[in-house]
């Protein structure tokens, strides 16, 4: 009879499974997940409630390690198979998105989530059996699962080398940006786990006796000669004989002339190099210098396409690009630094004024949601506005513009933006 069982984890269904007669099911808990950040490479994140995951110029790595305890009864041939299971909250650019999974293997391990940090584990790194998945889309508010069996027959068979696996943006979407669930986001309970699947247990009879050895078999033909064989070393050498009697000394011949100088001869062939001596001690380490000063991305500049609708546009703070509406998620940045942001500056091509005499612009910072200084309002006939207002931004916060028209649909135009965050 086959077996249908669902896995109920992180308060919804994780898989519906069809298991074979004796077959059974189980998960694996996540019991470490976090992030370290190249932006700020002392921080620990332990705490965090998403994991960062960004490639780029400055990267975020994400960590998971799993309980394995369940498992120690079994071993690796009773597993038929494994998969890791992780929800993605946001994902940009939407539809371009990638991830790369490995196992952990080298660096500075174990690594504990309430201690690690970019500095610490910028060693760690992935070994064989390396490739769990490589390239694998992902999508804001989805379920993602990846196969894991081999990772997991590995852990089993080679004790005290579950280091976890390494999360890091997919060499083919270097710029992608994505937040994962954490077990400390109490507010969606989206953990990541493992699913794996037992073998059903087979039964065997004991062992026969051992049969009668049977007659033997007809001799084969004679093969082939076979090569002949290395020649034998030389013998030793025999004894000198006996010296023989000396003969008469001979009459002395005359001195005959001296002949030329014969011509000097050419030069030998360069001898050959000798081998090379053995490399002098390291000399020591010099003095570390002075840290660099922070920042948090210094001069932003954005610029959007057309302003002709009514309604309102989210934008990015650094780049191109715009959507209508509220949507804010898809154009968000997340802060690598911490700063304060001043001295905003927007222009437009046309003024707001379609011939009403009351239509204006007006261009807002978001921070996660909420409207924020600086801000400022282009209105009727004018093409600028500027504003010296302030806010402190924290490392990882979401960040975008948000620009909105009044009193009906306002001229057409491009917008810039400018501001500095230090």
């Amino acid at each position: 009879m086959t077996v249908i069982k669902s896995l109920i984890y992180g308060g919804c269904i994780a898989a519906l499974l069809v298991l074979p007669p004796g077959a059974a099911a189980g998960t694996l808990a996540v019991s470490q997940d976090t992030y370290v950040s190249q932006a700020s490479p002392l921080s620990n994140f332990g705490g965090a409630t998403a994991i960062n995951v960004m490639g780029g110029s400055i990267s975020y790595y994400g960590l998971f390690q799993f309980d394995m305890s369940s498992l120690s009864r079994l071993t690796s041939s009773q597993i038929a198979s494994a998969s890791m299971t992780f929800y993605v909250n946001t994902a940009t650019p939407p539809g371009a998105s990638a991830v790369d999974i490995c196992r952990i293997s080298t660096g500075t391990l174990p690594w504990a989530e309430n201690t690690v940090t970019y500095s610490g584990a910028t060693s760690v790194g992935c070994g064989s059996p390396a490739d769990v998945a490589y390239n694998v889309p992902i999508a804001k508010s989805q379920f993602i699962t990846v196969d894991v069996t081999n990772v997991v027959k590995y852990w089993m068979d080679h004790g005290g080398t579950n280091y976890g696996l390494l999360m890091t943006a997919s060499a083919a979407t270097p710029n992608a940006l994505a937040t994962i669930d954490t077990k400390e986001n109490t507010a969606t309970s989206h953990p990541a786990f493992i699913q794996f699947i037992v073998r059903p247990a087979e039964d065997s009879g004991g062992t026969g006796p051992t049969g009668a050895q049977g007659p033997a078999g007809p001799t084969g033909a004679r093969g082939p000669t076979g090569a002949t064989g290395f020649t034998g070393a030389a013998g030793a050498t025999g004894p000198t004989g006996a010296a023989g009697a000396t003969g008469p000394t001979g009459a002395t011949g005359q001195t005959g002339a001296r002949g030329p100088t014969g011509a000097a001869g050419s030069s030998g062939a360069p001898g050959l190099t000798g081998l090379t001596g053995p490399t002098g001690a390291a000399g020591p380490s010099g003095p570390q210098g002075p840290a660099g000063s922070g920042g948090g991305g210094g001069s932003w500049m954005a610029q959007g396409g057309s302003l002709s609708t009514a309604s309102a546009r989210s934008m990015f703070v650094n780049g191109g690009g715009q959507t209508p509406g509220f949507d804010e998620a898809d154009m968000q940045m997340i802060v690598p630094a911490a700063c304060t942001v001043s001295n905003l500056r927007v222009s437009v091509d046309n003024a707001p004024n379609n011939g009403s005499g009351t239509q204006s612009w007006a261009i807002t910072l978001r921070q996660g949601g909420s409207s924020v200084s600086p801000a400022c309002t282009i209105s009727e006939n004018s093409t600028s506005c500027t504003n010296t207002g302030t806010t402190a931004l924290g490392v990882g916060d979401l960040v975008n513009w948000m620009i909105t028209p009044s009193n009906g649909p306002a001229g057409n135009s491009h917008i810039r933006i400018s501001a500095t965050c230090n």
